[in-house]
């Protein structure tokens, strides 16, 4: 064949019960093409180099296909209409997915309620993965998620998906902000190891809220703002923050692993909450000389911790708004033991 376009609609709600789209020309694929058709099979379009257009991009729902083996040197699958459009969305029967190298962007909802899916080769030309691109793709496991020139991710991006570690996020600057009943990586009860990006500044709120098993020591060099709730209930062990400048409520509230914290000399509010329950919380060095704004219940049952501000602050601290509560537990950075076993190699290091 030398067929090079299908249009709009061409074969919706068609009777294709008997055939696969093996179409060695095809360069062109516009929206609805084979939506709510019996198509089966492979999808094969080595040619292929735009796909969808501006509509409700339902290109293959409802189809009966199984496997996508080759889509061209597409850049973009674009976005669905909504949670229940998109391109390859709701295909029930779709188990492995094989996206070209030249691909930059996943839109909206692509692979929303693909329950069946197994195996998606995300390729490491990616720039944006849009909001519930994979929704509901509960079959899909990935042993180390790998975006090296990831830029963007959405909220809800890989909502019900089994991701065990993240190991590179790329060339992204924020996380986005979730709620309690979003998983921006998958499901909470899977996830175990992450590493975010140097450039990272911004934390949002609810990131990594109830990310059980997630563990680790976080140095976030970059990071500004920590929103709420960000790392609540997870099994981190220590945060170093040196650029921070607020920690918002929540931030780390029930984090009963974490041992250490460091915090430097930018910030400038500690929001309520931020540390509550941190059962196990050994020692917090605070490097900024003026004692950030501090709500009340900031460090409740966080073990008795001690708190080590500058030398020349340690007074200030003592005599300052809510940080008063927590005058026995101040003291100087001088004060620091370097051959006590529960402190870790940055402080050591901090101390030279």
């Amino acid at each position: 064949t030398s067929l090079i376009s299908i249009e709009t609609c061409a074969f919706r709600e068609c009777d294709l019960s008997e055939s696969e789209l093996n179409i060695p020309t095809l360069q062109n694929l516009s929206e609805e093409a084979f939506y709510d058709t019996n198509l089966q099979g492979a999808v094969n379009l080595p040619s292929l180099k735009t796909i969808g257009g501006d509509g409700y991009n339902q290109l293959f729902g409802k189809s009966k296909i199984t496997e996508v083996v080759n889509l061209g040197k597409i850049t973009i699958l674009p976005d669905g209409f909504n949670s229940n459009y998109g391109v390859f969305n709701g295909c029930s029967e779709l188990l492995r997915v094989s996206l070209p190298s030249t691909l930059e962007i996943i839109g909206k909802f692509t692979f929303s309620n693909d329950t069946a899916l197994e195996n998606v080769d995300l390729p490491d030309s990616l720039k944006e993965i849009r909001e519930k691109a994979f929704y509901k793709c509960t079959s899909l496991e990935i042993e180390d998620l790998q975006l090296p020139n990831l830029e963007s991710l959405g909220q809800n991006a890989f909502y019900g998906v089994k991701i065990k570690k993240i190991s590179n996020l790329g060339k992204i600057t924020a996380l986005p902000t979730a709620s309690t009943s979003t998983q921006n990586f998958g499901d909470k009860s899977v996830l175990e190891e992450v590493v975010l990006p140097i450039g990272i500044t911004n934390i949002g709120a609810y990131a990594f809220m109830n990310y059980t098993l997630l563990t680790g020591d976080f140095n976030l060099l970059s990071v500004t703002t920590i929103g709420g709730n960000a790392f609540q209930n997870t099994a981190i062990t220590s945060i170093m923050l040196p650029l921070v400048n607020t920690i918002s409520w929540n931030a780390f509230t029930d984090c009963k692993k974490l041992k250490f914290v460091k915090i430097g000399d930018s910030i400038g509010k500690i929001d309520a909450a931020a540390f509550q329950n941190c059962i196990s919380l050994e020692n917090v060095i605070i490097e900024n000389a003026t004692p950030p704004t501090l709500s009340g219940t900031s460090f409740t049952n966080t073990n008795n911790c001690l708190i080590y501000v500058p030398d020349e602050s340690v007074e200030a601290y003592k005599t300052a708004t809510n940080w008063s509560s927590y005058a026995s537990r101040i003291k100087g950075i001088s004060e620091l033991p370097i051959d006590n076993p529960t402190l870790y190699d940055e402080i050591k290091d901090y101390l030279g």
